[in-house]
């Protein structure tokens, strides 16, 4: 009797992660199929719960933070974030009440010094980070 619904639930929870691949129900599809194999060994159908729900949340726990972090991949630096790191030059100097200007992959971007220091025009810095629509930059 409560083969048929380990099977549904197994089945359902598998549509679903299926369709989302967000790692949303894998752990339900795990537990559910640990939980029929304890149902053909006949086993009360209490144990037959705690089974489905104990193996469910130890996936939940243990293996959720490897896959997610498998599944993440490489991230791609894109668009703005590609300038953080480059090497450039100055092409309007730094001061204390000025922003200045580098270009960055053809991009003309306003840039201030990361410790609030002026930085001569023609100075080669690194870009270390973006904050709204500047650059923090370093002299190198």
């Amino acid at each position: 009797m409560y083969f048929w619904l380990w099977m549904a639930v197994f089945i359902i929870s598998l549509v679903i992660e299926l369709a989302t691949v967000n790692l949303v129900s894998i752990w339900f599809t795990v537990g559910s199929l640990f939980a029929l194999m304890a149902n053909q060994l006949k086993l009360d159908i209490a144990y037959q719960i705690v089974i489905f729900i104990i193996l469910s949340i130890i996936c939940i726990l243990l293996i959720r933070p490897l896959a997610a972090n498998y599944l993440r991949g490489n991230i791609v630096k894109t668009n703005a974030d590609r300038a953080i790191g480059e090497h450039v030059t100055l092409l309007k100097p730094i001061s204390e009440n000025a922003w200045g200007e580098v270009k960055v992959n053809g991009v003309l971007w306003h840039a201030r010094s990361y410790d609030n220091k002026p930085i001569e025009q023609g100075a080669r810095v690194e870009v270390l980070a973006i904050e709204g629509a500047k650059l923090v930059v370093k002299r190198i």
